[in-house]
């Protein structure tokens, strides 16, 4: 028998997310679905690094940061009746040089550490922009340009113990909350 995949995620915007109540568990099957024929998706080229040598290793073109926006998702009736959700996906891309195979990235050398960070919003007007079509203009230029800044400038050197650029419950980028919301992170 498999195991279940599962996922969290927030009922509702709040500044702070240490309410257990407002924090919910979705089935990663559901999740998925939503992903196949997405509302909206744009790739944005960036200069990454290959992980494949010892940190900070060196600066490699081919990089990508994804944004994929999913049609509304239904929410379990015994969580809320009534109520869907728009899903949004960031992701990144690998340049060829660094994959093992088309599915599969090189081993990264032991030095690096990859950090995931996570935005939710539950703003109603991003709903709206995502229904009406309004797919990549979601998140102006500055935008886009403040939240790299946020995840990139202080990487490897915010916290001794971790690699991330940014920590658990840092806010985003000022330049992102009229496009967005306001949305504080959650790093794992």
């Amino acid at each position: 028998m498999g195991v279940a995949i599962s996922s969290p995620y927030y009922l509702t915007d709040g500044q702070f997310f240490m309410n257990g109540s407002n924090i919910v568990t979705g089935d990663w099957t559901n999740f998925s679905a939503a992903f196949v024929n997405p509302v909206a998706t744009h790739a944005t080229p960036i200069t990454g690094y290959d992980w494949t040598k010892t940190f900070p290793g060196s600066a490699l073109s081919g990089h990508t940061v994804n944004l994929t926006i999913a049609h509304e998702m239904h929410i379990s009736a015994d969580v809320v009746e009534d109520s869907t959700t728009v899903l949004s996906s960031l992701t990144f891309g690998t340049p060829a040089s660094i994959m093992a195979d088309t599915a599969q990235p090189k081993a990264m050398d032991a030095s690096w550490y990859v950090c995931r960070h996570v935005f939710i919003s539950t703003d109603p007007a991003v709903k709206q922009k995502v229904d009406g079509g309004a797919g990549t203009s979601l998140l102006p230029a500055a935008c886009q340009t403040d939240l790299k800044m946020s995840l990139t400038q202080d990487w490897g050197t915010l916290d001794a113990t971790y690699m991330c650029g940014a920590l658990a419950f840092d806010s985003i980028p000022a330049s992102c909350v009229a496009s967005f919301g306001f949305s504080r992170q959650d790093v794992m």
